[in-house]
């Protein structure tokens, strides 16, 4: 997809972190170029995200949604490339100590999120596996032992789905508790914010913002229609670039979520699966009355139309899979660099003599 290249080019506009200092004794920076040229680029990004949905491509499918988490890449990249920079930012070592456990508290929750997002996701692709089983190919003869198969695959991808509401319904998810935990970490960077902003630890600040938005709408769009599950939004500093974009594209989000809040009863919210599993249910309806109905060969219109359906679902199976697998991959993406931050972070901490050795170790063995 063109989101891949979109990232690249991104990163390769930003200036190398080796080129400025963002130095303060007060904890006021100064003005920090690399955070002021991300700031600019996030909002250039939100504002094509915001426009995409008038070109027929939902805020809630999976294309979408890989070009959003192409910003995300984008914006985590930065905040790990500015790391090298950040320990001059404050002279206070008790500030220092305070903002690099905020960064990593908030770290950690960003990578449990991205787990669970790619626990859900292969969930989502063993599902699809039986819907692709119920295929069978064009030119192949629709014979009952043919129709047979179509039925049982279609029932055990009708399974999986009612496996996973019935979780949702009966506990709280996985899902539902990483949307909370991440509500609650918007809610304590909006009141950090301006503090983030003035020692020097705003490029990481902006990059989990953007993690928490649009991982929270791929919950929104992974959570299986649950109706108790409610679009965790983010808000920032109306002073910030990027608040107008910003709260603009949420807006829109939540509009389509509630649209489809109120007419799905049983579906996911994820686009392209709730397209698959829709025709999944009229192929199994349809297969269920041709083998009631015991005439084989079959009628020529009713074959056709199976025919017409299993093509359908051929081509939106397609777009599924590939979908799911250019969002397993961002996550994965996600999860590395997540990962390699931290260990940059965690490296700081021998080199701040107010932060003791001993948990840096203990992280280390954890590893």
């Amino acid at each position: 997809m063109a989101s891949s290249s979109m990232f690249s080019s991104l990163l390769q506009s930003l200036p190398s972190s080796k080129t400025f200092s963002f130095r303060s004794n007060s904890g006021i920076g100064i003005y920090n170029p690399v955070l002021g040229l991300l700031e600019s680029k996030i909002t250039s990004q939100l504002e094509l995200l915001t426009l995409r949905d008038e070109e027929g491509t939902g805020y809630l499918s999976a294309e979408w949604l890989h070009s959003a988490m192409s910003m995300v890449l984008f914006a985590n990249s930065s905040a790990m490339a500015s790391i090298p920079d950040i320990q001059h930012a404050l002279s206070d070592p008790g500030s220092f100590s305070k903002w690099l456990d905020e960064c990593l508290d908030d770290n950690i929750r960003l990578l449990d999120a991205s787990v669970i997002i790619q626990e859900t996701l292969s969930c989502s692709a063993k599902h699809l596996a039986y819907v692709k089983a119920a295929l069978q190919p064009s030119d192949m003869l629709i014979s009952k032992a043919a129709l047979q198969k179509v039925l049982y695959a279609a029932s055990e991808s009708g399974k999986i789905l009612q496996r996973r509401m019935v979780d949702t319904a009966s506990k709280r998810s996985k899902l539902e508790t990483c949307g909370s935990v991440l509500r609650r970490m918007g809610e304590k960077l909006f009141s950090l914010e301006d503090s983030y902003k003035g020692n020097g630890w705003g490029v990481m600040y902006v990059a989990h913002v953007v993690t928490i938005i649009i991982s929270a709408v791929l919950i929104t769009a992974l959570s299986v229609g649950s109706r108790r599950a409610s679009m965790t939004t983010v808000s920032i500093s109306t002073q910030s670039k990027w608040s107008l974009a910003l709260a603009g594209l949420q807006l829109r989000i939540k509009e389509q979520v509630d649209v489809k809040r109120s007419r799905i009863q049983r579906m996911p919210y994820l686009e392209e699966l709730e397209n698959v599993d829709a025709l999944v249910c009229t192929l199994g309806e349809m297969v269920s009355e041709a083998l009631q109905a015991n005439q084989f060969p079959m009628p020529s219109e009713a074959e056709q139309q199976i025919r017409r359906a299993m093509d359908d679902l051929n081509h939106l199976s397609n777009e599924l899979e590939q979908g799911l697998s250019a969002l397993a991959q961002d996550m994965h993406q996600l999860y590395d660099v997540l990962v390699r931050s931290r260990i940059m972070l965690l490296d700081m901490y021998p080199k701040s003599s107010s932060i003791p050795r001993f948990y840096y170790e203990q992280e280390g063995k954890q590893s």
